[in-house]
């Protein structure tokens, strides 16, 4: 029980946020072109999480790769999710991929934040780096991919 005691208390109403987010999603909505411009974000996430990791050099330099991969499958994703933009407004299918990104960046800057607490020799390794740096920066690039895609359909 002493894991649960030790998460700060604004990780709770986020996780709630970030869940209402995602399964909203998951419908066909018009939603205005700002929110879309937005959510690059919350990619801002991963960032605290790099920065604290105890191998930076090697962290910093996989995220960006993998950011920019993420930037050309979040240009594919949104070409099929986008269905009509309407001067400000957006009309896009419902769709998983706002849930799994938000969701994953969620628990990948929980889990990377634990690990540096309880088991900080894991934290430190070359592979957790690595697997860590890759995802978070890979998630992280879907949002402005999707962003990009948005500034550029007519």
């Amino acid at each position: 029980m002493t894991i649960l005691s030790q998460i700060p208390v604004w990780v709770y109403p986020l996780f709630i946020l970030l869940l209402l987010l995602g399964m909203r999603a998951r419908r066909e909505r018009h939603v205005p072109v700002w929110l879309v411009y937005m959510l690059p974000l919350i990619g801002l996430l991963t960032l605290r999480s790099l920065a604290a990791m105890p191998n930076p050099g090697l962290a910093w330099p996989v995220a960006a790769v993998c950011f920019f991969i993420g930037i050309r499958v979040g240009k594919s994703a949104q070409a099929g999710f986008l269905i009509a933009r309407q001067g400000n407004r957006l009309h896009l299918r419902g769709e998983n991929l706002t849930l799994i990104t938000v969701m994953g960046l969620f628990c990948l800057n929980f889990a990377g934040g634990m690990a540096r607490g309880i088991a900080p020799d894991l934290a430190g390794s070359v592979e957790f780096v690595v697997i860590m740096a890759g995802l978070l920066g890979g998630l992280a690039g879907l949002f402005p991919g999707r962003a990009l895609y948005t500034l550029n359909a007519a």
